[in-house]
């Protein structure tokens, strides 16, 4: 039995149409708002009151983050502008220190050597080292398999600000199993708690060194509702049970996929 969650926890950052990024955090720089409920008391004649309810508030994430590059996993100023993304696709076949894909024309998209890959299904990175052919890569670590999801992108990464406005998912997930990805399965012999917030933005990200350390202080919101009324929060948990009590595995955020 966990009796508190403390220390780190795994987050998921999801770009609508994208596979997550994955990154891990410490519990105490996570700050979330899931939104007030609130309630106003309307005075009567004869001195009673009846509640009016108000809309529920937005709810919003906090985040303080470390960051090692300009974006692409390692960073966080392109979650509030257009990063470098070369593509985003799924390799077709394994092959020892290759990436492999036959759905995309690495020549024709520029790819060069130095170029990053990040594996998104299990959270790897590597460098491309040669461009073998238009649907071939070698890399620089063996971390693709067939059917593995990845982002590629330019090298040296250059993010610059514009007026562009994308939609995110955030995942976060405490548990005692040695997890990987914020999204992931728990088993039934697990105990976890897991938090989303959906069809958001990422509103600020504000670079400091008032810790004597460089960091981004990093905001995303959402509205509690979609236009059709749909919540976009979700807590979800496990404890560990047995039977059903376990948790799913979160798929990509799409149009049509918000937490299935």
């Amino acid at each position: 039995m966990v009796d508190a969650w403390m220390e780190t926890c795994l987050v998921a950052i999801g770009k609508i149409g994208y596979p997550d990024v994955q990154f891990a955090a410490l519990t105490e720089t996570v700050d979330i708002d899931i939104g007030e409920k609130g309630i106003e008391g309307l005075p009567l004649t004869s001195g009673g009151r009846v509640t009016k309810f108000n809309a529920q508030g937005d709810h919003s994430v906090t985040f303080e983050a470390y960051p090692l590059e300009a974006g692409n996993g390692r960073g966080f100023f392109d979650l509030v502008n257009s990063p470098d993304l070369i593509v985003s696709s799924t390799t077709t076949a394994t092959t020892s220190n290759k990436l492999t894909d036959t759905n995309v024309n690495f020549t024709t998209l520029g790819v060069a050597a130095g170029d990053k890959i990040i594996n998104t299904t299990d959270n790897t990175s590597a460098i491309v080292s040669a461009v073998d052919s238009a649907t071939a890569l070698s890399i620089s670590s063996d971390i693709m398999a067939s059917g593995e999801k990845y982002l590629l992108f330019d090298t040296p990464l250059r993010v610059t600000n514009d007026r562009n406005r994308d939609k995110y998912r955030v995942l976060i997930l405490w548990t005692d199993k040695a997890a990987i990805l914020a999204g992931e399965a728990i088993a039934n012999t697990y105990n976890a708690l897991r938090i989303g917030l959906v069809e958001g933005y990422f509103t600020s990200v504000k670079p400091s060194f008032t810790d004597g350390i460089f960091k981004f202080t990093v905001v995303y919101k959402t509205t509690a509702f979609d236009k059709s009324a749909s919540g976009n929060a979700m807590v979800e948990s496990c404890a560990a049970a047995g039977g059903s009590d376990a948790l799913p595995a979160i798929a990509q955020y799409t149009t049509i996929n918000k937490f299935g």
